[in-house]
């Protein structure tokens, strides 16, 4: 019907079978692989989803997903719109009601509230930051030999890499030991995190108030990073992210964000995704109010600091 109406502006130039309806994950991915493929090969920008019992909230929210990063526009019949909440709007095309699954990324007025926000309380942040910054410097430098501060790499907005701004709290050549000490993110990483050995005496103290953390308000300004928003994560934690976690890229990485003010180290891997993912999916103002709020709470009581 669509390609037979050449008012509703679509030109049919594919079309993929639904997948079996009792398909299991693999089977899942593979299907969707072979989507993306035809996406690619007919340089298609829409993907009409019509009314199937095959095609339930499972298959198209994962189809939603993978085409977050291509900027493909997904419209979908009203029968199985039930995936995606607030980001359904409605549009006609051949006398169809169809359903419009947006991105889940800041344009416009949100985006511009939102850079609002960062530079206002990051500006404010320095000032009263700077007295802690400024013994905090002192005792890293008396404490232990090295540089005051410690930039590190770390995953930004699209997946670009940005340089974090830290008070360094590990000896020197810490970064070279981590894959040994530590290794990569699974249940019990929280155990080993608490007993690392190349954290420094002073550097638990500055971790223990979230004082290490506080230069990253320049990465805020500077508009790298966000006041509130998922984590920056390391380059070597990306092949850990499931095909849905990179999600958590369509926003600036933050200062705090929902999984540090629900447990922060003592949350799991797999918590903690599921919180990012959360956030990029129902961001406002009030949800980056409340995140701040709790994030003073967070840091008073050292919940889940070390």
């Amino acid at each position: 019907m669509l390609d037979r109406d050449p008012v509703a502006g679509f030109t049919v130039v594919d079309v993929v079978d639904e997948p079996a309806a009792d398909v299991d994950d693999a089977g899942l991915d593979e299907w969707l692989d072979e989507v993306m493929t035809r996406i690619a090969l007919e340089d298609a920008d829409t993907v009409a989803v019509a009314s199937s019992p095959a095609l339930g909230q499972r298959v198209v929210q994962r189809l939603a997903w993978r085409l977050e990063g291509p900027r493909v526009d997904l419209l979908v019949a009203p029968s199985i719109g039930d995936v995606a909440g607030p980001r359904v709007s409605m549009r006609m095309a051949a006398d169809l009601p169809l359903l419009h699954l947006d991105e889940p990324h800041l344009t416009g007025p949100k985006r511009a509230i939102k850079r609002s926000l960062d530079i206002l309380f990051g500006v404010g942040l320095f000032i009263l930051f700077l007295p802690f910054l400024i013994v905090g410097g002192i005792g890293t430098k008396l404490t232990s030999r090295g540089p005051i501060f410690y930039t590190q790499e770390r995953v930004g907005r699209g997946g670009q890499l940005i340089r974090v701004l830290k008070l360094r709290t590990m000896r020197v050549g810490a970064d070279q030991e981590r894959e040994a000490i530590i290794g990569l993110p699974d249940g019990d990483i929280a155990a080993r995190y608490k007993a690392d050995p190349r954290i420094t005496g002073f550097g638990r103290f500055l971790r223990r108030w979230s004082i290490d953390e506080m230069p990253q308000v320049v990465n805020v300004v500077w508009g790298s990073m966000s006041l509130v928003g998922p984590r920056p994560v390391l380059v070597d934690e990306l092949p850990l992210f499931g095909d849905a976690d990179h999600r958590r890229h369509l926003t600036k990485p933050g200062l705090t964000g929902l999984w540090q003010v629900s447990g922060r180290k003592s949350v799991d891997w797999e918590e903690r995704m599921r919180l990012d993912l959360d956030y990029v999916e129902h961001w406002s103002p009030a949800l980056d109010l409340v995140i701040v709020a709790k994030t003073v709470k967070a840091v008073l009581v050292g919940d889940g600091a070390y």
